[in-house]
Formats: C-alpha cells, structure tokens, sequence
C-alpha cells in the first residue's frame, strides 16, 4: 500500500521502502513534533521578490482537516470535502478529499514547513540536510538547517524553533521562485480541535462554482480568470517576466492555438510546487477554470 505523500513538487509518492536520508537531530524532532501533534496553529507572512508581504492564518487538525485564510479567500477541509472560496469574485469550490485533491493543498509553498503535520514519513523525501547554526528569527531562539529536497530542484532553509521543535520559518526556493515565510504566532495543542472548528460555512451571497460546460470556453471568460487571478502581477504596468495578460494579445502570446495541454499558459497553471502560477502564494486555478482556458485553445484561441 502506498503511503500518502502529498507535497507536489517537493513531497511526491513514495512506498513505505524509500531510501531516508539521516536527518539531524534538530530536523528529526520536527519531524516528529508535526506529525504528533494533535493540533497546530500558526499565524505569518510570506514573501517572495517583487511581490507584497501577505498575511496567512493555519490550522491543522486530525483527521485531514485544516483551514488556511488569507487575504483574497481561504481553503479548508472538514476531512470529508476541501473547500477553496474566492473573495474576488465570491464563488467557491468543493471537491472530495483525496490523495490529488491534499497534494494540491501541500504544494503550496505557504505549506511547505508544516506539511510534514499531515504528510507521512516525510523523511523519506528529504535528500540531505545539514545544520547551519544558531539564528535569532523575529526575537526567537532558532536553529537554521539546510535541506535538500529528493524531487529537484526543491531546497529550502529551514528556521526550527528551539522552544517548540517545529518551524518558525524557512526560505524555499524552487526553480527560479523562492519564498520567504516567517511565523509570529504559533501554537502546539496538546488536545484535538473540535470538529466544528473546520466546518464550512459559505460566506454570505458566495455561489458553488461548478464544472465550465463546453459553451463557456470563451475569451471573455478567460479574460476574467486572468483578470481576477493574474493581476496586478502581470499587467500592462508590471509585465512580471515580460508576460502582460491583461488583453487579448498578450493572452493569445502564451498559447499554441489548437493545443492546449501543450501551451506555455496551461503548463504554467498546471506545474508542480511553487512552479505553478499564479504566484506569491495565491491558490491555485480550478480545474473547471483550467479546463475552460484549455478548450478555449484546443477551440483556436479566438478572440
């Protein structure tokens, strides 16, 4: 049987006979300290070049169960559903957990200290790590380690708290994108959260995005997933990467007309990790919203 190893781009599937790295000391207790813990709480910011310092609050709960609230919306599981709502344009959507639907989560990079709390033998995806030394992080006492991910090219610093034996923060990098994460609240529960702390309530007016029916697949309705999930990153001021997805032109300029799964736009929605736009945290496109651009090129990419 498989276990479930579910960080995309870092944490990849890996039967319970993978080779494990010898962690140090320091790695090993947070290992531990996460997967152990009844509940976890933690409240930080992240970062990455050229885009704002965003705010996040998480909790983590047992069974599979979790809320991440951040600026544009939040995702949570109740154990049974993920719910993933949007403020932008108040919808939200639901899909069964499974091991796809918790690896999508787990790649996120604002996942990536903690999800050793739901990922299991997680030291069998770790390729080396090493300790730095000492660091003071925000006023706390931490350790720095090093660690090189099996699935390249994933590294990341990683700031363990000498108190708590968990993440304070790390610095990911991977590829060309990298993140800074540093928490300001964290909390170790001794008991399980309630239930009740991870049932979803629909915000008030929101509505249940459903699977794109094949008439929608239109430029204007493309234009409005990029508008709603690509800016101000990648707008005609900006043009982060020299890519500007504000019109038509720019949109059509990422696209292989008639193709695409194999269309620069897709590849980029779809990557794996941090890889995968939109960027600087963000959630993820649904796969309805990935569909619909995806008919829209196989369709031509018309205007």
């Amino acid at each position: 049987m498989r276990s479930a190893i579910l960080l995309a781009g870092a944490f990849v599937l890996f039967g319970f006979g993978a080779h494990q790295a010898t962690l140090p000391a320091p790695l090993a207790k947070d290992y531990d300290k996460l997967s152990s813990a009844p509940s976890l709480t933690v409240e930080f910011k992240m970062s990455s070049p050229g885009t704002p310092r965003l705010d996040y609050q998480l909790m983590l709960g047992k069974p599979n169960m979790f809320k991440l609230t951040y600026d544009d919306g939040f995702i949570q599981s109740d154990g049974q559903n993920i719910y993933t709502y949007k403020k932008a344009d108040n919808t939200y959507t639901q899909v069964p957990v499974s091991d796809e639907s918790l690896a999508d989560v787990a790649g996120r990079p604002e996942m990536f200290g903690w999800a050793p709390y739901f990922v299991k033998d997680a030291a069998n995806l770790v390729a080396g790590a090493k300790v730095v030394g000492p660091k003071p992080v925000s006023g706390n006492d931490t350790t720095e380690v090093s660690v090189v991910m099996k699935k390249a090219p994933v590294t990341a610093t990683m700031y363990l708290d000498k108190m708590l034996d968990v993440p304070r923060g790390y610095d990911l990098k991977t590829g060309s994108n990298e993140y800074l994460v540093i928490a300001s609240k964290i909390e170790v529960g001794k008991e399980k959260m309630a239930d009740s702390m991870f049932a979803f309530s629909a915000p008030a007016g929101s509505k249940m995005v459903e699977v794109s029916a094949a008439g929608d697949a239109t430029y204007a309705n493309v234009q409005k997933i990029m508008t709603a999930n690509c800016m101000p990153c990648h707008n005609a001021q900006n043009r982060r990467s020299n890519v500007d997805l504000s019109n038509y032109a720019g949109i059509a300029a990422n696209t292989t007309p008639g193709d695409g799964k194999n269309s620069i736009l897709v590849k980029v929605l779809t990557a794996p990790g941090a890889a995968r736009m939109p960027a600087g945290g963000r959630p993820p496109l649904s796969k309805s919203d990935i569909a619909m651009i995806t008919k829209w090129i196989d369709d031509g990419a018309k205007k």
